[in-house]
């Protein structure tokens, strides 16, 4: 779905989100996938005026690490997930590869080193069990890879809005559906 948006005192974006997915039958379960993401065509800031004095200028921030304008988050122009699942009677393994293209730092010059922040992908990996009494039980792998974030030439060296800093994580939830299983 395209949309055009207006908001604040001063912004519009335009883009489009996605979300496609398919279930299967394979052997003796299910393989399920899917492929969801934004993509952000423009985000478009009007210049920033307090009492006359404008502290920032007009901006387009669509692929922009938007570092030197308060009203414009670090926007890169495409974020996309991937999923793919087999599912088995009261089992489920899943697995998430997410990624976001390079974008740019505009606040360095354009021969620097700093200019373009890399790609980033990670890879989340989750396995699932159903039991009684209404409880599941989910085993996760988060950032299996352990892949750090893109170095950016500011004060934390990441982009803290886009990437995470943490590394390979373990987690493990227990999850009690109330009403099940009585």
């Amino acid at each position: 779905m395209y949309a055009r948006l207006r908001w604040g005192p001063g912004i519009t974006t335009s883009g489009i989100d996605w979300h496609l997915s398919t279930r299967f039958p394979a052997g003796a379960g299910v393989v399920s996938g899917g492929f969801e993401g934004t993509y952000t065509s423009s985000y478009f800031v009007k210049a920033l005026e307090v009492n006359g004095v404008e502290l920032a200028g007009e901006l387009e921030g669509a692929g922009y690490l938007n570092r030197y304008n308060p009203s414009a988050p670090p926007i890169p122009k495409w974020k996309s997930r991937v999923n793919f699942g087999y599912h088995r009677s009261l089992y489920s393994l899943v697995s998430y590869l997410n990624y976001i293209p390079a974008y740019t730092n505009a606040g360095e010059p354009e021969d620097s080193d700093y200019r373009t922040i890399d790609r980033f992908a990670t890879l989340d990996v989750s396995a699932y069990r159903h039991l009684p009494g209404g409880f599941d039980v989910t085993f996760s792998v988060l950032n299996l890879l352990d892949t750090d974030p893109p170095f950016v030439n500011w004060e934390v060296a990441f982009d803290g809005f886009t990437h995470s800093p943490k590394g390979r994580r373990l987690k493990f939830s227990i999850t009690w559906h109330l009403g099940e299983g009585h």
